[in-house]
């Protein structure tokens, strides 16, 4: 199976490829040299195989980065986030360790009306 021609790519994201039949749901998203695949657990066992037979692939296991966001993973789902991402534009920009704060204005600042122009 080194190409499988039920593939379809998705018209609405280009680097979405699809296989959506009664018999089997698969979702392959691909990024440059990368691809990230949802598929049953045979499929994907015999996709992987012929791909690394192919073009010499590495299967990295379940995805925890992608595209700079965080997977995180429980028994029946699975969600995203760019905690590291904002943990490392707050370091590089100085404001690590900043206290959070509701507003940054001073507390009780009374603010007077604009003079008109």
């Amino acid at each position: 199976m080194a190409y499988d021609p039920r593939f379809q790519r998705s018209t609405i994201e280009p680097c979405l490829y699809y296989i959506w039949t009664d018999d089997i749901k698969v979702a392959m998203l691909v990024h440059v040299d990368d691809y990230l695949m949802a598929a049953p657990g045979q499929y994907y066992i015999e996709f992987n195989r012929a791909f690394d037979t192919k073009f010499g692939t590495n299967d990295m296991g379940q995805v925890s980065n992608i595209l700079q966001m965080g997977v995180t993973w429980t028994t029946d789902s699975a969600s995203m986030c760019q905690e590291r991402q904002i943990v490392e534009l707050t370091r590089e920009y100085g404001v690590l360790d900043s206290a959070p704060v509701f507003t940054p204005m001073e507390p009780g600042l009374q603010l007077s009306p604009a003079p008109p122009p």
